[in-house]
């Protein structure tokens, strides 16, 4: 009975939503097509199931080939609101966290040579890459929904354990659209479900939606290790036997501390947050006297920004491995002939 309301007005959301992408299907709402290749990152769900780490990883890939990319984002609570916000020339990081917001300020530091631009518009975004820094192609860091341009390639990203939620839309679940829509998926991702999920079953749900798309399982790994303001990078046996609290501000921020578990340490505490959070000095008061905080790179781009206690504070890096990884990218490869 306390659920109802919500699901009302998930309901209500749903329909919209449908009318939405009807209105681009029927050309009512016009979608812009780019001169450059443009490749979409996203998902069906709000949030936690590795966007900006799929993002770094291709365009690291095509950089590899040779090809001159630019990654545009939304900038989500970003206090930056020009029509245009270069986060980064590719050269030097341009922007604040405050400014730009977290993901973009922790793509522009993983992408050396690539500029990371922000703004609502993200036709706008791709027209500056491509004239002021001679972009060969964009990628739309959480672009699923931004239907308002056109993409050569559409990868989606679901939860292994959960890839369409708990079934209902914001605000009663966390589903951003219907299932069903997967099907304009080119390419799809599933992170790795933990040993109790039957592989089998995930891809027999997916098929329902989305019949002939490729689908690839990946995982994050662990790449690195550093003190958050040093960056003094130190070894995984570190953690090992240590009393840790797991700090993350995510939106899915239990395999973070799994991880750490994996890794050897003992997660005595955890201090979640909501996704995208604002840190303040205070909000790490609760963490437990003798233990080690471990965040992600994501958080530590905030946190190295205020004053913080004398608490030892490491930086987990992780980066998404890509079962099959030569057949990936041939599949991203034949949505981008231009570019090979």
């Amino acid at each position: 009975m306390l659920l109802f309301p919500l699901a009302c007005i998930s309901f209500i959301y749903k329909q919209l939503v449908i009318l939405r992408g009807r209105a681009y299907q029927k050309g009512i709402f016009l979608s812009h097509k780019l001169p450059i290749p443009v490749i979409s990152v996203g998902n069906l769900t709000v949030g936690g199931t590795g966007k900006t780490p799929t993002a770094i990883y291709l365009a690291r890939f095509l950089q590899s080939e040779g090809c001159k990319t630019a990654v545009l984002s939304r900038g989500y609570r970003g206090e930056a609101a020009l029509d245009v916000n270069v986060v980064s020339d590719g050269e030097k990081i341009c922007l604040s966290p405050d400014e730009a917001g977290d993901e973009p300020v922790l793509l522009a530091g993983k992408l050396p040579g690539v500029p990371v631009l922000t703004g609502r518009e993200r036709i706008l975004l791709g027209e500056y890459a491509r004239e002021h820094f001679s972009a060969e192609a964009a990628i739309l860091d959480d672009g699923f929904q931004h239907l308002k341009l056109k993409r050569d390639l559409d990868i989606v990203l679901l939860a292994g354990n959960y890839p369409f939620g708990n079934g209902y839309h914001l605000p009663r679940g966390t589903l951003r659209e219907p299932p069903g829509n997967l099907a304009r998926a080119h390419i799809i991702l599933v992170a790795k479900p933990d040993e109790s999920a039957n592989r089998e079953n995930i891809e027999r749900k997916i098929r329902n939606y989305n019949p002939l798309a490729p689908i690839f399982f990946v995982s994050y790994s662990p790449v690195f290790l550093e003190r958050l303001h040093s960056k003094e990078t130190i070894s995984w046996e570190y953690l090992r036997g240590q009393n840790v609290v797991a700090l993350a501000g995510l939106a899915r921020p239990d395999p973070f501390a799994r991880l750490l578990t994996r890794l050897g340490a003992e997660v005595v505490d955890t201090i979640f947050f909501p996704d995208h959070y604002c840190y303040r000095a205070e909000d790490l008061d609760k963490a437990k006297p003798d233990s080690i905080i471990v965040t992600t790179e994501k958080d530590a781009v905030k946190l190295r920004s205020i004053p913080l206690p004398n608490s030892e504070i490491l930086v987990l890096g992780v980066e998404i491995s890509v079962e099959e990884e030569k057949k990936f990218q041939e599949a991203v490869k034949k949505y981008l002939p231009s570019l090979f």
